[in-house]
This record gives structure tokens, sequence and C-alpha cells, in this order.
């Protein structure tokens, strides 16, 4: 699960029962703060990238993208994009161009 919010301390939503999901395993928690003083900043999209090879090759997985339409959502695609190419994806991004459900086989 990706979360990405400006700082931790004011707008993480969901913080303690998210971290609570984490420990009892049900999802693997990764965050992006964009407003860390002396750090800098990252958002959810940089992490996606990160976790390319990861994210993009469990049969079966879901993914769902929850945030800001207006910015957000763009920037995420494109890292999905890119980093389908990145992985000789591309039938993925052809198939969901045409509506179909997405499958390796």
């Amino acid at each position: 699960m990706y979360f990405g919010c400006r700082t931790p301390d004011t707008d993480f939503l969901y913080r303690e029962e998210l971290e609570q999901a984490e420990k009892e395993g049900h999802v693997t928690l990764h965050t992006a703060f964009s407003r860390i003083k002396d750090k800098p900043k990252t958002h959810v999209q940089h992490l996606m990238k990160q976790d390319a090879s990861q994210l993009l090759l469990h049969n079966g997985a879901h993914l769902y993208i929850c945030g800001d339409g207006s910015q957000m959502a763009s920037d995420v695609e494109i890292a999905l994009l890119e980093s389908l190419k990145e992985y000789n994806l591309s039938w993925l991004i052809q198939k969901q161009a045409l509506g179909c459900q997405a499958s390796a086989g």
C-alpha cells in the first residue's frame, strides 16, 4: 500500500490503522512525505518507480490508487506506464487501451 501526504505529523490519515494492518501482515506500507524539513520531496510515484519490479510482476495482484485526482493521478499513471515499458510489459498497456482485463495468460 502506498500512502502519500505532506507531513507524517499533520496529515497521515489512518496512520495507526495502517501501521497496525502492516504489523498484522495484511499490507506492506510504503509512505511518501513531500514536506519534511531538510529532506527531499518524496511522492508516491517516486516509490512506485523504485519498487516497479515488485509492484508489477505479482500474478493476480490488484492495484488501487486513491488521492488527488487533479495532480497525483496523472503522475502515478505516468510512473506506471514507464515501469510497464521498462519491464517489457507493453502488452498490458495495449490490452488496457482496448478495455480488456489484464492477465499474463
